[in-house]
């Protein structure tokens, strides 16, 4: 066989891959819920503000969550800002209309003046992800 027909070969098989691979990410992605229901994340609110504390000092907030929806639903995965942000939440499915807390620790260590942290919620929800907000004064003592 020919070096050029070799090639062509080669190039075929290498189009034919990507071609493959490519269709292989856009296949649409579904989130099965319990008959057909959606769940439905309301938080009580989305932003707390912790006032002034003093460095060193570790403060921490309870969002509440409610699945106003109608099929169970699950935090897959939540994501701080910051490192000095520790959060606390539930892993087991909420049922419609059931509440759960996701708690929200702020280590105030190293750090001064005003600090604004945010938390990604991440839901099997039509609305995919939710951003808490926390915001501290922290000074010196």
């Amino acid at each position: 066989m020919k070096a050029s027909n070799l090639i062509k070969i080669l190039s075929i098989l290498a189009f034919a891959s990507f071609l493959g691979l490519m269709s292989c990410g856009n296949q649409q992605k579904k989130v099965t819920t319990d008959s057909d229901g959606v769940p439905k994340a309301e938080f009580d609110t989305l932003f707390h503000d912790f006032g002034s504390v003093h460095q060193g000092e570790r403060v921490a907030y309870t969002f509440t969550l409610q699945n106003q929806g109608t099929a169970n639903l699950v935090i897959q995965d939540v994501i701080a800002s910051c490192g000095c942000t520790i959060v606390q939440f539930p892993t087991k499915p909420i049922a419609p209309q059931s509440t759960a807390d996701v708690l929200v620790e702020f280590d105030t260590a190293g750090r001064k003046g005003m600090q604004y942290k945010h938390i990604l919620v991440k839901t099997n929800t039509p609305k995919k992800q939710t951003t808490l907000s926390i915001k501290a004064n922290v000074v010196v003592p």
